[in-house]
């Protein structure tokens, strides 16, 4: 997708912000907003989109947890956005320990300069292990089908990428707040007059398979990402956002 002139001086602004040895507030904000992560590359191949602001921030709404210790890993991360929301929405902690893993270097270079506090890995999600558990895993992965090189990594083959994500994410954590197209989503509510529930076949399979990890998907509290829709950049979309819980009485 070609961009506009003001989209490239925007994007040319960040180059420079990010010359900058300690980024304020207002950077990061800039940066969040109007950095192009599809510059240089086309996202689209991947299914791979930036988190608009405004989505960013209602998403938070879902992610905060009351304890005095917390610790989330974002799988995924881009630039740190959704770990910078979920961050602000937990001001009440008094430690907070973020570990973000992104495939991609450049994301990770720029998410390093707005969270460095952030515990920041360059790797494949799927190759990503640890025996640590995190308070909540927090996710805009990519959506539907996934590059071939993920193929050999994946723990559901035939699912589409996010459910993948999905899967692997609960294994770090019992609580995920993630954002998914809406056929990932228990619920179609965005841009919709009634909620429906989603009965797909596809999405059926996906939950009974998350139910054999005692994971249950259910919706948000409310949030019409369809508000959002045309602040993505190189795309409009009306995704999500859904919990991911898992069972521990049993």
């Amino acid at each position: 997708m070609k961009l506009s002139r003001t989209e490239i001086k925007n994007h040319e602004k960040c180059l420079n912000i990010l010359e900058k040895n300690v980024l304020e507030i207002e950077d990061k904000l800039f940066l969040f907003e109007h950095y192009r992560e599809d510059y240089k590359q086309d996202n689209s191949s991947f299914g791979a989109f930036f988190t608009p602001i405004e989505l960013a921030n209602d998403f938070s709404i879902e992610t905060i947890i009351y304890k005095k210790n917390l610790k989330i890993l974002d799988l995924c991360s881009g630039i740190g956005i959704l770990s910078y929301f979920t961050k602000q929405a937990n001001l009440s902690c008094k430690d907070i320990d973020i570990t973000c893993v992104e495939i991609n270097h450049d994301y990770l270079k720029v998410g390093k300069q707005i969270l460095p506090e952030a515990n920041w890995i360059h790797k494949d999600v799927f190759e990503f292990n640890t025996e640590e558990k995190f308070d909540i895993v927090i996710s805009n992965p990519p959506f539907g089908k996934f590059p071939k090189k993920f193929s050999d990594n994946l723990p559901l083959k035939t699912f589409p990428f996010e459910q993948n994500l999905m899967y692997h994410a609960m294994k770090f954590s019992n609580f995920g707040v993630f954002i998914v197209p809406s056929s990932s989503s228990p619920y179609l509510f965005s841009r919709k007059k009634m909620s429906e529930e989603n009965k797909n076949h596809s999405f059926l399979k996906f939950k009974e398979k998350m139910k054999e990890q005692n994971c249950e998907i259910s919706f948000n509290c409310g949030l019409d990402t369809s508000l959002y829709k045309d602040k993505w950049k190189g795309t409009i979309q009306v995704p999500e956002i859904i919990i991911v819980e898992k069972n521990q009485n049993i």
